[in-house]
């Protein structure tokens, strides 16, 4: 995991809001390709015919020759977040101006047994265009929305239009593959955030507009920790949501933000502002944080 801290120093009298050091998460970033598990065409002109042993796939739009593929991969050891996902086949020959579209489908099918007539249809609608495409070459799709990390993982490839297209299935030269990259949980702090509204930005106080740009310029951002006194001075409600103040500068993080109450919060009795305004998760001073952020492969 991940953790870079950002100390903003909004507050009237302490030093200005520098940049936070370097915690570019790209180094954490890992990718790893997958082989198909299983894959099979099906086709409309022999519905009763399995192609699972073959060493082609195929996709095809023509009336009463429609061609269909099935492919099937089981990622393991994907971590937190998954950042790309790209489905890459060979295009063995047939090029196409028009190539097929990428959809989900069930695992109610099988290698070595499924045929036109028991192929399952799409169970929802295309995520991807592989567009043109020219024989020998590698075509890559990207299919990110349909991995979410470990697990099996159906793809259905169809054509659009009348055009087709064959590529290496699993048993041919080149193996249809699974490309995912994924990182770590990527953590960023910071407390005693936002000045009363209002109040001047000078020199060396007010920054949480800046803060708020720091959080969200990282891309990959899981979560914030916040560290006490989000808003200034006692962090009523009417500071919390006032011109300039936390609510306008850092409400875009309120989703991801695991707060922790400070000591201006309980300038009113049980600070019931604070657990208004925050964040999913919340401390008190008396209890630990539920709050969890788990890191697969670490």
């Amino acid at each position: 995991m991940l953790v870079a801290v950002v100390l903003a120093t909004s507050m009237a009298g302490l030093s200005p809001l520098t940049s936070p050091a370097s915690a570019d998460p790209a180094g954490e970033a890992v990718t790893t390709s997958f082989d198909a598990v299983a894959d099979t065409r099906v086709e409309e002109a022999n519905p009763a015919i399995n192609y699972g042993d073959s060493t082609r796939l195929g996709s095809d739009g023509d009336l009463g020759q429609e061609v269909r593929s099935y492919l099937r991969f089981s990622p393991t050891g994907i971590r937190y977040s998954i950042r790309s996902a790209k489905l890459r086949l060979y295009v063995v020959s047939d090029g196409s101006l028009d190539g097929p579209a990428v959809y989900p489908s069930s695992g109610d099918w099988s290698e070595q047994s499924t045929t036109w007539m028991t192929s399952p249809a799409p169970t929802g609608p295309p995520i991807a265009y592989t567009g043109a495409i020219a024989a020998g070459t590698w075509i890559e799709v990207d299919v990110t929305s349909l991995v979410v990390g470990n697990g099996e993982i159906n793809l259905l490839l169809s054509q659009s239009g009348l055009d087709g297209a064959i590529f290496y299935s699993r048993q041919g030269r080149y193996q249809p593959e699974l490309v995912v990259t994924s990182s770590d949980p990527v953590v960023m702090a910071a407390g005693d955030i936002a000045c009363q509204p209002g109040a001047a930005v000078t020199a060396v106080a007010c920054h949480h507009a800046r803060t708020a740009d720091l959080l969200t310029g990282e891309p990959w951002l899981t979560s914030v920790l916040m560290l006490g006194d989000g808003q200034y001075e006692d962090g009523l409600l009417e500071e919390y949501t006032g011109q300039n103040s936390y609510d306008t500068t850092c409400s875009r993080l309120r989703d991801i933000t695991l707060p922790t109450p400070g000591n201006d919060d309980y300038h009113v009795l049980g600070a019931p502002c604070y657990s208004r305004t925050s964040g999913r998760q919340r401390t008190s001073r008396q209890g630990a944080s539920t709050a969890s952020i788990s890191a697969a492969g670490t």
